[in-house]
C-alpha cells in the first residue's frame, strides 16, 4: 500500500512536470511562428521571393481576409523526455484599421504554438494546474475541434509598424565627427512649434537629433550634437558637447537596398529610358503614388547652373517621381536638383554621388520629398557618398553600402535630413537638421514590433 500510494504520487508529479514544461514550449513555438513572420517581413524590403511557401487562402479555398498569409503546420523537433515535437501556425495581415495618419500600413502576426502532453489522457492530481495552464485533452479550447492527441496550445499576437529613418545619422562601422563647428540636432516639419512653415528654424531647434552606429567607436571630434549617441559596445571619445544619453547597447540590422524590380507591364508605370543628362536642364513629371512615374537614367551630371526639375503631374496634385540611376550622380558649380510644390523624388542610386561647389538640392522643402537609397555594391565594389562644398541638400540618404563623408571641401554645408552609411566621416562647418517626420513618412527600411501580449483565453 505504501508503495502504491507513492508510485501514484510520484507518477502525478512526473507527469505535473511534463505538462509545465509542454506548456512552456508552447510559448516557444509560438514566439518561433512570429519570429518567421517578421523574417519574411523584412524580406519583402530586398526579396521578391518572400513568403514564398505561404498561403493566401484558408482551408476551404477561400482567401484570408485583409490580404493575409499563413503559414500552417511548420514543425520543430527534439529529443528527450517528455515532449518532442512543437507545431506552430502563423498568420500576418494588414488590417485597414491599422494604417497611421501618414497612410501606412501597419502589420498583424497571429501565432499558435503546439506541444503535445505525454502520457495519459487526464489530468494530474492539482486541478488548479490544469485551470491555470488551459489544457486541451478531449477538445481543443479555441476552435472546439476534437484533439488527436492531448496538447497544449498558446497564441500570441504581434502589432509591427514599418519604420524609416530614426536617427540624423546612422552607421554599420565607425564614425567621425572632426570638427567641433559640426552641429546635429532636429526639428519636426510636421508641427509649427516645431519648425516654422514646415522648414527648420534655429529658434525652434529640438534635441532629437541622434547618432549611433554598429561599431563601437564615435570620435565626436568636440561636435555640437543635440541629441543621443549610441555604439554597440563601445566608446564615445569628446563626447562632452552630447547633450543627450551616451549608451553602449545600440544594434540596428541596416537592411540593403536592391536593384528596383520594375514590370512595366498592363497597369505598371512604363520605364522611361533617358540619355545620361550632361549638358542641360530637364524637367521630369510625376505619376500617382500607387502608380509612380519612372525613369531609367545612365548617370545624372549637373554642372554650372544646370538643373533638373520634378515636377508634379498637375499644379496642387500630390505627385511622385522615381529614377532608376545606374551610375553616378555628380554636381559643380550651383547644379541643383529642384523639386516643385507636391513633388517627391526618389532615386535608386547604383553608382556614388559626388556633389562640389554652391549647388541646392530640393531647398526649401522638407526632406521626404527627396529621398536617395543606395543599392547595395556587387562584392569587392566600392561606393561612396561625397558631400562637399557650400551647398544645401534637403533630403534622406539611405546607403548603408558605401562610404560617406561630409563637409571636407567647402566651409560651410547645410544638410537637412537623415544619413545612413556604411561608414561616416565629418568636417568643416557641417550642419545636420535631422526631420523628426522622417521616421513615420520615409522610405520603409525595416519594421519594430510595437505591442507583444497573448490570448490566454
Amino acid at each position: 500500500m505504501i508503495f502504491g500510494a507513492v508510485l501514484a504520487r510520484s507518477m502525478s508529479t512526473y507527469r505535473q512536470v511534463s505538462h509545465i514544461a509542454s506548456w512552456q514550449e508552447a510559448l516557444l513555438a509560438a514566439e518561433a511562428g512570429s519570429d518567421t513572420a517578421m523574417a519574411e517581413l523584412r524580406k519583402t524590403l530586398f526579396d521578391p521571393a518572400a513568403f514564398s511557401g505561404w498561403s493566401t487562402t484558408s482551408g476551404g479555398g477561400a482567401a484570408l481576409p485583409n490580404a493575409g498569409s499563413t503559414l500552417s503546420n511548420a514543425q520543430l523537433l527534439h529529443d528527450g523526455e517528455g515532449n518532442t515535437q512543437l507545431n506552430m501556425t502563423v498568420t500576418i495581415d494588414a488590417p485597414p484599421e491599422l494604417k497611421d495618419g501618414g497612410g501606412r500600413q501597419w502589420y498583424r502576426i497571429r501565432s499558435t504554438g503546439t506541444t503535445f502532453l505525454p502520457g495519459a489522457t487526464w489530468m494530474t492530481a492539482d486541478k488548479k494546474d490544469h485551470a491555470l495552464r488551459r489544457f486541451s485533452f478531449l477538445f481543443d479550447r479555441k476552435t472546439k475541434q476534437p484533439v488527436t492527441r492531448p496538447q497544449s496550445s498558446r497564441l500570441i499576437e504581434l502589432i509591427v509598424k514599418p519604420t524609416s529613418f530614426e536617427n540624423a545619422i546612422t552607421s554599420d562601422k565607425p564614425m567621425y565627427l572632426n570638427n567641433y563647428k559640426i552641429v546635429v540636432d532636429s526639428y519636426d516639419s510636421r508641427d509649427s512649434t516645431k519648425s516654422t512653415s514646415g522648414l527648420y528654424d534655429g529658434a525652434k531647434r529640438r534635441m532629437n537629433g541622434d547618432i549611433a552606429t554598429n561599431s563601437r567607436l564615435i570620435d565626436a571630434g568636440d561636435a555640437h550634437v543635440y541629441g543621443d549617441a549610441f555604439t554597440n559596445a563601445g566608446v564615445i571619445e569628446d563626447g562632452a558637447n552630447i547633450s543627450g544619453e551616451q549608451r553602449d547597447d545600440f544594434y540596428q540590422e541596416l537592411i540593403p537596398i536592391s536593384k528596383p524590380d520594375w514590370p512595366g507591364g498592363s497597369g505598371e508605370s512604363p520605364i522611361e529610358a533617358l540619355p545620361t543628362i550632361v549638358s542641360s536642364s530637364k524637367t521630369l513629371a510625376g505619376g500617382t503614388k500607387a502608380n509612380p512615374k519612372r525613369y531609367k537614367l545612365s548617370a545624372l551630371t549637373l554642372s554650372g547652373s544646370e538643373t533638373l526639375t520634378i515636377a508634379p503631374s498637375a499644379a496642387g496634385v500630390e505627385s511622385y517621381t522615381e529614377i532608376w540611376l545606374t551610375g553616378d550622380l555628380k554636381t559643380t558649380g550651383s547644379g541643383t536638383i529642384a523639386i516643385q510644390p507636391n513633388a517627391n523624388l526618389k532615386i535608386f542610386l547604383e553608382g556614388s554621388i559626388d556633389v562640389k561647389g554652391n549647388g541646392t538640392f530640393n531647398a526649401n522643402s522638407q526632406p521626404v520629398r527627396l529621398q536617395i537609397l543606395g543599392v547595395k555594391p556587387a562584392v569587392g565594389q566600392t561606393r561612396r557618398v561625397d558631400l562637399n562644398g557650400n551647398g544645401v541638400l534637403v533630403a534622406a540618404i539611405y546607403a548603408p553600402g558605401h562610404s560617406m563623408s561630409l563637409g571636407g571641401g567647402g566651409s560651410s554645408g547645410l544638410y537637412w535630413g537623415s544619413l545612413t552609411g556604411n561608414d561616416i566621416s565629418m568636417g568643416g562647418n557641417s550642419q545636420i537638421h535631422y526631420d523628426e517626420a522622417l521616421a513615420d513618412t520615409g522610405h520603409v527600411t525595416d519594421f519594430r514590433i510595437k505591442s507583444w501580449f497573448e490570448d490566454n483565453k
